[in-house]
């Protein structure tokens, strides 16, 4: 077969091997169910053919606002089938954020996945005067939290009667049924034809950690080239199984999508974060991508557990941490640890990994990390605990991944080598630049952007300060934007130091503040079950807000910080914090919908309390 130019030839190269063979996941009914290969093509042909009956013309803007599920994947493939340009949008973006997006991208039809969000865009159908169609995946769904009018259980008739209503269709009504007549398999002949690797294929909305979200433009051979490239460089086998739970607005689920179409490797969709760990037991995958936090919450559970062990329990622990990591530090080297270290990791895992192991479905080959710094003390963890933990690093305008570490090339503390094709290096200033194939086309409707982020060289200018030793490995520091400078002229990387305070068990966000202060400050949100599970331990009555106020809680967290401040040089130590009575959150804008902070909202919600810390008291 040809060489892929666009998306859709890496999927008829996949149909045309393995069209019989599994190529998506999805429970229903209580139980999974296999799509093929060739089932996919032919699921999103009737797809791409309902779109383009629609009144959806070639390179006009279908969006989809849901979380991850096998319906998600066949709209962005039937999208792409059709002509059309993919939008995604998160499912907790905000109804005018919604807008915005839909409005911004000139999206004509929206695919949503559930009433509660049909209602939040006809909240907002003024603002939305391009669309023409808004398509319900579920015409059910039960509320983790009532709606304004404390319904927990709604229904696709309950949000219909206003305006707006005329343009909500079923997504069983839109598909319909039968196979395609000569005409409509004609039209997606020719417009498939019609695409090239500078076609557009998706406009991915920045996460607006800095200001309002940009359209980043993604072309058909961007998308190639990421999944080409990705697939060479991560240690993929046909007989493997990716879970995906990441959403795929964001372009790290996107790109492990593509990467399985590329590869042939089958993905099932877990149902939902609630669910994860559950599922994760059902389908024992052989690998799965997460972001950092996901982790970070894995690690505290199992050093919460640690620190309230026995003498004995502790020192066992111990010794099979310093087993494991010897274990992995050889195999980080490509090196063999020998039949020794291998008998006594055999006795460790037995003895302390084994229900970490069970935990992740026991099959787990290699963990994929990306989307934001992980710490390095998790990333030890998990490597001396038998998990090989390959770290990404990328951005949606790249496209996703040009770093990644590979096995027996592995560096804590370093994002790993360029991909194949990408080229790195460091400004003057710091900054890390890199060039390649997955460089986007330019932010939607923004040409000044544009030019502030790629140079005349075409080199992307990622906003991230870093360093990148004699043998290519890159290792990311901070943002650029996010860098204090203190009175007395330090520079200092805030997310080192946040990530050192949430490697406690009892912490589950910390965000540094000192930009041309005289020192630096903290505000630190907790993690719920653990704390809870140490107030009871101690005799420590309350819900989550009032022992964030308590003595007891705060001593606890202040011995932490004092540990951390330890190892640090004295303009990087923490001075003064607070412990918030909530954890930071996607709903409250605290976090990037794949949990990242957005410093400049947390900061402007706490100024009080931030600006208190350096009033002079007398």
């Amino acid at each position: 077969m040809k060489e892929p130019r666009t998306v859709l030839d890496l999927l008829a190269a996949r149909v045309e091997e393995s069209a019989q063979q599994p190529a998506v996941r999805h429970k229903a009914g209580g139980a999974w169910v296999d799509t093929t290969w060739r089932g996919v093509d032919e699921t999103t042909d009737r797809i791409a053919a309902q779109i383009a009956r629609a009144g959806i013309e070639f390179g006009e803007r279908v969006a989809i606002l849901a979380d991850s599920r096998v319906e998600w994947f066949l709209c962005d493939i039937g999208t792409l089938k059709s002509g059309a340009v993919t939008v995604p949008v998160y499912s907790s973006d905000t109804a005018e954020r919604s807008a915005y997006i839909l409005e911004n991208s000139g999206a004509r039809l929206v695919f949503v996945e559930h009433p509660a969000q049909v209602a939040k865009l006809l909240s907002v159908i003024d603002l939305l005067e391009r669309v023409i169609r808004i398509v319900c995946f579920d015409e059910q769904v039960t509320l983790e939290v009532p709606d304004e009018l404390g319904r927990r259980e709604l229904s696709l008739t309950d949000v219909l009667g206003g305006p707006g209503t005329e343009l909500v269709c079923t997504f069983e009504d839109f598909c319909g049924g039968g196979e395609l007549d000569a005409e409509a398999r004609a039209l997606l002949e020719e417009r498939s034809a019609a695409l090239d690797p500078q076609s557009l294929c998706t406009i991915v909305y920045t996460s607006g950690t800095t200001g309002p979200p940009k359209g980043v433009v993604l072309t058909h051979g961007n998308f190639v080239f990421e999944a080409e490239s990705a697939s060479i460089s991560l240690p993929f086998e046909a007989s493997d199984l990716q879970l995906l739970y990441l959403p795929m607005a964001h372009i790290f689920g996107k790109i492990m999508m593509f990467a399985s179409v590329e590869i042939g490797v089958p993905v099932a969709f877990a149902e939902s974060i609630p669910k994860l760990m559950e599922n994760i037991a059902e389908v024992r995958p052989t690998f799965f991508g997460s972001v950092p936090r996901i982790y970070e919450k894995v690690y505290t559970a199992v050093m919460a557990g640690v620190e309230g062990a026995s003498g004995l329990k502790r020192a066992i622990f111990d010794w099979a941490m310093a087993v494991g990591w010897e274990r992995a530090s050889a195999l980080m080297e490509g090196r063999s640890p020998g039949a020794f270290c291998e008998w006594r990791f055999a006795l460790a895992k037995k003895l302390v990994f084994g229900k970490l192991h069970e935990k992740l479905g026991g099959r787990v080959r290699f963990l994929i990390t990306a989307g934001a710094p992980l710490s390095p003390k998790v990333a030890k963890f998990f490597h001396s605990a038998g998990f090989y933990l390959l770290e990404g690093y990328g951005l949606t305008e790249t496209t996703g991944a040009t770093h990644v570490t590979r096995i027996g090339k592995t560096r804590i503390g370093s994002v790993g080598q360029p991909l194949v094709g990408v080229e790195a290096r460091v400004a003057e200033d710091g900054e890390v630049l890199v060039r390649g194939r997955n460089i986007m086309k330019g932010y939607h409707e923004n040409p000044e952007a544009t030019a502030e982020a790629i140079d005349a060289d075409g080199w992307f200018h990622t906003g991230d300060i870093g360093t990148i030793d004699g043998e290519g490995y890159l290792s990311i520091t901070d943002r650029k934007k996010d860098i204090i400078v203190t009175a007395g002229g330090k520079n200092v990387s805030p997310q080192n130091i946040e990530n050192a305070i949430k490697a406690s068990p009892y912490v589950s966000q910390a965000a540094v503040y000192g930009d041309r202060r005289k020192f630096l400050t903290a505000l630190i949100t907790l993690d719920e079950e653990n704390v809870t599970t140490y107030a009871r331990e101690k005799g420590i009555e309350g819900e989550l807000a009032e022992l964030s106020a308590s003595a007891p809680i705060r001593s606890l967290i202040e011995g932490d910080v004092e540990r951390i401040n330890e190892e640090l040089p004295s303009y990087e130590t923490i001075k003064r914090f607070s412990i918030l009575d909530h954890d930071f959150s996607i709903e409250s804008g605290e976090l990037t919908p794949s949990l990242k902070l957005r410093r400049k909202v947390v900061i402007e919600k706490h100024q009080a309390v931030l600006d208190a810390f350096y009033e002079e008291t007398y």
